[in-house]
């Protein structure tokens, strides 16, 4: 596929995404949600899909009246095959075109009881988890890809891991999770060898513990099992940047990701990890 010629190109062009079409998955709240909005504040059109439909309609409801580009909120189960399909190709008919995808959709252990030692694990929570996480990622990926393969422009797709494939992280019931977004970043090599040649390329994002809703609930949980007064101080005071993650630091990895800046690169796992994987 010919190479673009970007070498002319200013800054301000290589970084927006002006007149694309991006899908970002987990986009109610948190992280799924900052991503959305850097890319709407970037120019693209913006579908923000969630299970929650309400969730995803209030959000694209908010970002397109601050950005002044078109936002659709859509219920989308990562799960289901047929779902995502019709969510990739209703997108493509709408905005003749789709350009990025961004896989943010996961789950992870939140309530105590889900905190359970391995030789325990129960079966049903290691298939949901790997339902949703790996097979979700792997679901979306191939239908975006379909439909960028189809309008022949190439694209972006994005999916997410996290710094806990590097690293035990202490505590128990994170069996499922680790193995799901471990497969995350062999699932994204994957993509970028065979997508490369028809112009698309794969990241994975590896965000370090982010302050979002859905963490704040599984710190509370892990500082009652494991005895710990205020988890996200401790975590704070282990990295070398002293803070945890903020959903708008992963999203600006994201926009680069998605924008021209980042042109010439594909199967990379970029790290948000506050220099986490140092220590």
């Amino acid at each position: 596929m010919t190479a673009p010629d970007l070498g002319e190109a200013t800054i301000g062009q290589l970084i927006s995404l002006d007149g694309r079409a991006a899908v970002v998955t987990g986009a109610g709240q948190g992280i799924g949600r900052a991503v959305a909005r850097r890319y709407a504040e970037a120019g693209a059109n913006v579908v923000v899909a969630d299970l929650n439909g309400e969730a995803a309609a209030e959000a694209a409801t908010q970002l397109s009246e601050q950005f002044g580009v078109e936002v659709l909120g859509r219920a989308v189960d990562v799960t289901s095959r047929e779902s995502v399909r019709e969510l990739a190709a209703s997108v493509a008919a709408h905005f003749g075109r789709l350009d990025i995808w961004a896989n943010l959709a996961a789950v992870y252990p939140m309530r105590e009881e889900q905190f359970v030692d391995l030789l325990d694990f129960p079966l049903e929570e290691w298939e949901r988890t790997l339902t949703i996480n790996l097979t979700g990622s792997f679901l979306c990926s191939q239908a975006a890809a379909r439909e960028m393969v189809a309008a022949g422009n190439g694209g972006v797709i994005i999916n997410t891991t996290t710094t806990v494939v590097d690293r035990y992280p202490g505590h128990i019931g994170m069996v499922a999770y680790s193995a799901s977004k471990g497969g995350i970043e062999q699932l994204t090599k994957i993509l970028a060898g065979e997508l490369g040649p028809r112009g698309i390329r794969a990241y994975a994002l590896k965000p370090t513990v982010v302050a979002t809703e859905g963490m704040a609930e599984h710190l509370v949980s892990l500082s009652r099992v494991m005895g710990v007064e205020e988890p996200f101080a401790e975590l704070a005071k282990a990295m070398p940047l002293r803070r945890l993650g903020l959903p708008d630091d992963i999203a600006r990895v994201a926009l680069f990701a998605a924008s021209d800046l980042s042109a010439f690169m594909t199967g990379c796992v970029l790290p948000a990890d506050g220099g986490e994987l140092l220590v």
